[in-house]
């Protein structure tokens, strides 16, 4: 399984078929998206666009990340034509869902 990137098993401790279980569970509840949108709003990390691209194409209200570099800066997407997306960690996620 090529999609669960090693530092990411180290970091989480996660095997391969749970990894495996959680994916399988996601695509029962994701919204896949035709992939047409392009923006450039994460100059200083320009592989972060597609994230955020796939956030408004999809209607998010979040984007939850661990990337304290890049995106959790930026806290809100504000774009004409679209609701607010905000940015968010994991735990801090969590915490407000409950």
């Amino acid at each position: 399984m090529g999609f669960l990137k090693p530092h990411i098993r180290r970091r989480y401790a996660v095997s391969l078929e749970q990894a495996a279980f959680f994916l399988a569970d996601l695509r029962t509840v994701a919204e896949i998206v035709p992939g047409q949108y392009q923006v450039r709003l994460v100059s200083k990390d320009p592989k972060d666009n597609p994230v955020v691209a796939c956030a408004l194409e999809g209607g998010a209200d979040f984007i939850v990340t661990d990337d304290r570099k890049h995106l959790l800066p930026l806290k809100v997407i504000r774009l004409a034509g679209h609701r607010p997306i905000q940015i968010v960690s994991v735990p801090s996620f969590l915490r407000n869902m409950r």
